[in-house]
């Protein structure tokens, strides 16, 4: 089986029926292949993705865990924000409505 890589993990709820079907997922892969998950959650956060059954939340958590390589990345964004340009609707939208366009 090729590598599974799920991006963002609890950025929304896990809700049933998702929830089982998540956790027959890594349940499948577990020990026989590999899955990398990332995520802007601390890993003791995890367990509030589940956001309506706990037990499917946390056999799923456990496997994960189990043998597992854990890398925290801390520092700064990469997606550090661009100014905005500046236009002609900028000055509309100030309400200088004296300015010719």
């Amino acid at each position: 089986m090729p590598l599974l890589i799920i991006n963002d993990f609890g950025l929304k709820p896990v809700r049933a029926p998702e929830d089982e079907d998540f956790r027959d997922l890594i349940a499948e892969r577990y020990e026989r292949t590999s899955t990398v998950l990332t995520s802007n959650l601390d890993f003791t956060q995890w367990g509030d993705a589940f956001a309506t059954n706990k037990m499917p939340g946390a056999a799923t958590l456990d496997r994960l865990r189990h043998a597992a390589y854990r890398v925290v990345l801390d520092g700064e964004s990469y997606r550090v924000p661009r100014p905005m340009p500046e236009s002609n609707n900028s000055a509309l939208a100030k309400g200088d409505r004296n300015k010719d366009y």
